[in-house]
């Protein structure tokens, strides 16, 4: 019975909060969009925020690390780059022959599909091995990546993404066709699905740039000619050709190794160690080369906490929607005017304070529920205006926005309404 009657008192409130929208439009219209405006903001922040600390290899990406050394050119045994030498590289790999390792770089170049109604275009392309498609586990849609005999011969092979062989070869399979890079004929080996990790991790400068279409031997480069485009850091003068940056000091590949378990890794560390302390693993210099590895979360919560932007862009975003309540309370404050009479009127007759304070912010139901409904549609718009800038699914929808919405907007109209529904109750009388 109890039940029954808190339910009627229920819907009684919800009906009057309904007729008290209607007869207050315009203050009630107001009040939600000014709500609805912060609340957005809020909405697209968290969204925001887990895509930058979202690890797209969940699972493996805490069995595969980024080998940092400091620069042979460098005197502070501070510095360590995520980025090392031709020299280093050469140096790791001898190093690390039992492992499983990655190296990577980037270029641009002159993209030519030899077909006429398709215009030439330049693009970037990942130069790397061919451990990175096994190391990664990039999902493959036909063929598969070279061998790591290629990766020895630098024969001109390339693995394209999905969009290039939708664009090119209308979705069908083409491996085994060829396309020009840099006037060079390479022959397609295969296509990699979907595959678009959100940060890019492996390539931290650009962590919210889509992947690159193609992907070719490392080696292809020393018999090409062709630049790397990445960043690059030198002692002195920028070297003008390929050969000129292999045996010069600059830092320019990212270096990556997978362990399987804690064994290999500690054998990893012990590995480094005896690198670091052995003058003669340095071409270049006797002095000691410091290290650092980090994993591919280790390396994506680096990149956020560092963003003092970011920490900025949030208290911005915080001291808006603080803004936007101020404004709602005052607005509520002036909507509730009305309802004086009606309040004195029921303390007259023996409401409780405490009574007239929950009639209130149940009547504010409505407003609540369109505060919801409008905050997660401005977040959407701004979310797809946000992807449309990045070229791609930046930020994704997902069930937490949802949830954020209503539970945000239930609290924002709450906080809004207390203060002027707890004046109005001690006041009138």
């Amino acid at each position: 019975m109890i039940y029954r009657i808190n339910l009627r008192s229920v819907l009684l409130r919800f009906r009057l909060g309904i007729k008290d929208f209607k007869n207050t439009l315009a203050y009630s219209v107001l009040i939600i969009i000014v709500i609805s405006v912060g609340l957005s903001n809020i909405l697209v922040m968290n969204s925001v925020s887990r895509t930058q600390f979202n690890n797209p290899l969940p699972v493996i990406g805490e069995e595969i690390y980024n080998i940092r050394l400091r620069p042979e050119f460098s005197i502070s045994s501070e510095v360590l780059l995520n980025q090392i030498s031709w020299a280093q590289t050469s140096s790791m790999l001898e190093l690390l022959g039992k492992y499983q390792t990655t190296y990577m770089t980037k270029t641009k170049a002159i993209i030519d599909s030899n077909k006429e109604n398709i215009p030439i275009r330049q693009e970037q392309v990942r130069v790397t091995n061919s451990n990175f498609f096994n190391i990664f586990e990039i999902p493959f849609l036909y063929g598969a990546a070279w061998t790591p005999s290629i990766d020895q011969s630098g024969e001109f092979v390339v693995v394209i993404s999905k969009r290039t062989n939708d664009d090119f070869f209308g979705g069908v399979n083409s491996v085994g066709s060829y396309i020009e890079i840099n006037n060079i004929r390479y022959k397609i080996l295969g296509v990699i699905d979907n595959w678009d990790p959100i940060p890019k991790f492996y390539d931290l400068a650009n962590p919210y740039s889509k992947s690159e279409n193609y992907f070719i031997p490392f080696n292809s480069i020393k018999y090409s000619n062709v630049m790397p485009t990445g960043n690059m850091n030198c002692p002195s003068t920028m070297p003008e050709h390929v050969s000129e940056i292999l045996m010069s000091r600059c830092t320019w590949i990212s270096f990556w190794v997978k362990v399987n378990d804690s064994q290999s890794f500690h054998h990893l560390s012990d590995l480094l160690d005896s690198y670091s302390t052995d003058g003669t693993s340095n071409q270049f210099s006797s002095k000691v080369i410091n290290y650092k590895v980090a994993n591919v979360g280790d390396l994506i919560y680096e990149l956020n906490s560092l963003s003092e932007n970011e920490k900025l862009m949030k208290l911005i975003t915080f001291l808006f929607l603080i803004v936007c309540l101020i404004n709602s309370t005052a607005l509520i404050n002036v909507k509730l005017f009305s309802k004086v009479y009606e309040i004195k009127i029921r303390r007259m007759i023996g409401a409780k304070r405490i009574q007239i304070v929950k009639q209130i912010l149940l009547e504010n139901v409505i407003t609540a529920i369109a505060c919801s409904v409008l905050s997660i549609l401005f977040a959407l718009l701004c979310i797809f205006f946000i992807n449309r800038l990045y070229y791609g699914d930046f930020l994704e929808v997902d069930y937490q926005l949802f949830i954020e919405g209503v539970l945000f907007s239930i609290l924002s109209v709450a906080v809004s309404t207390l203060y002027p529904s707890i004046k109005l109750a001690y006041r009138a009388y």
